[in-house]
């Protein structure tokens, strides 16, 4: 009787571990990386101070100033994300962007849907911007991002601000503060970018930015892209960058194809993700292939 009551407890003990090692492990997960449309990944993020009208809500919401047309944005992104010592999960996210700046003041606004193993994200957008001189405009982006990670909801309400100017007409400036109110973990920073225009054919862009709270070289952000014309209406793109802050490194590349209404994205970006318990990630490798159609009218 004694030998079975002690070969209880000891079972009892090892189910016990079990549990608990199942469940510490089931905390354990790579962080959902930020939405970007097919453009961005493959510049792998950078361009604070290109202007863009589909890709404002999510670098810079000044830049919808200079743009006089409305434009329906679609996407699709694959992506394949592989844990270290694990195998490979498939997700994919969807993008919708609804721009209009014909008037005075210049508007967007979008919807995505991201999932990734057991992480979900919807996030509503609206951006406004205006013009603030000749060669200068001001911009505002408000998000409200629904998450759902590890069972557990959450909800953000949060706000960006763009600057964004033209020294020339082959070199522009942006600036831009995101989560300046601080709603968000990890999300308030400052970046500054720059862009250089070679007679029409070759871009050069460049971002820096950190996280103003914190250490520079902790939160240091560096991202780099070159942009080549090749015949009338094929652009190549490639971008690299690397986010200290986030513990994430990215190459991009990609290929846009523009006709007068229609603008034809595809892209590929690889991401590295390095395990950090603050932020509650894992080391991950994730490779994306995304596509889009943009409608100009």
């Amino acid at each position: 009787m004694i030998n079975i009551i002690g070969y209880s407890m000891k079972l009892t003990s090892k189910i016990s571990l079990i549990l608990v090692l199942s469940l510490c492990i089931s905390k354990t997960h790579a962080r959902l990386i930020d939405y970007e449309t097919t453009r961005m990944k493959s510049t792998a993020g950078t361009g604070i101070a290109t202007p863009l009208v589909d890709e404002a809500s999510f670098l810079n919401p000044s830049t919808l100033a200079y743009f006089n047309m409305s434009a329906l944005y679609l996407q699709k992104t694959n992506i394949d994300s592989t844990p270290e010592n694990a195998n490979t999960i498939e997700s994919d996210s969807l993008g919708v962007v609804l721009s209009d700046t014909k008037g005075s003041m210049k508007g967007n606004i979008s919807y995505i849907k991201q999932s990734d193993n057991n992480e979900e994200r919807k996030q509503f957008a609206a951006s406004m911007a205006t013009m603030a001189g000749k060669n200068s405009a001001f911009g505002v982006t408000y998000k409200r991002i629904n998450e759902i990670i590890d069972g557990d909801k959450k909800q953000y309400n949060v706000s960006s601000f763009g600057v964004s100017h033209f020294v020339n007409r082959e070199f522009s400036m942006g600036v831009v503060v995101n989560d300046p109110f601080q709603v968000k973990p990890h999300e308030t920073r400052a970046i500054v970018g720059l862009q250089y225009m070679f007679k029409d054919y070759i871009s050069l862009m460049i971002d820096g930015g950190a996280d103003y709270n914190k250490e520079l070289s902790t939160s240091s952000l560096v991202r780099a892209a070159a942009q080549f014309k090749v015949y009338n209406d094929f652009f190549i793109r490639f971008g690299a960058s690397e986010d200290k802050g986030r513990k994430e490194k990215a190459t991009g590349a990609g290929l846009t194809w523009v006709q007068p209404r229609l603008v034809v994205n595809f892209a590929i970006k690889n991401t590295t993700l390095n395990e950090d318990e603050e932020l509650n990630q894992e080391s991950e490798k994730i490779k994306e292939t995304s596509f889009s159609l943009s409608y100009r009218f």
